[in-house]
């Protein structure tokens, strides 16, 4: 059995996940226990562009993370909220290197 990325989630990965998974939820019209780490929000979900912009508003909303000039390129691999959720806090560590940096 592969070892799921979410398996080295501490408390601060899981509380980033609950928001996102929130986010996901309104921006799918779902309800929140229809969103799991790895459900795969377009294909399950029927999240579209207008519901990413609506995730990445509301990101940038808590955590001062816009939506990248490149979205185009990195969506596709923005398919779970774990993936959201891994790249809020690549963009958070990122950030925060280059501040003390």
């Amino acid at each position: 059995m592969c070892a799921s990325p979410t398996d080295s989630w501490g408390d601060a990965e899981w509380a980033v996940y609950e928001r996102v998974r929130a986010f996901v939820a309104d921006a799918a019209d779902a309800k929140l226990e229809d969103v799991e780490p790895h459900t795969d929000i377009v294909k399950e979900l029927g999240v579209d562009s207008l519901g990413f912009v609506l995730i990445f508003i509301n990101l940038e909303d808590e955590y001062g993370i816009a939506e990248p000039e490149n979205f185009d390129e990195i969506g596709p691999t923005l398919r779970t909220p774990a993936d959201i959720v891994d790249f809020a806090l690549d963009v958070a560590r990122e950030k925060a290197r280059a501040s003390n940096g």
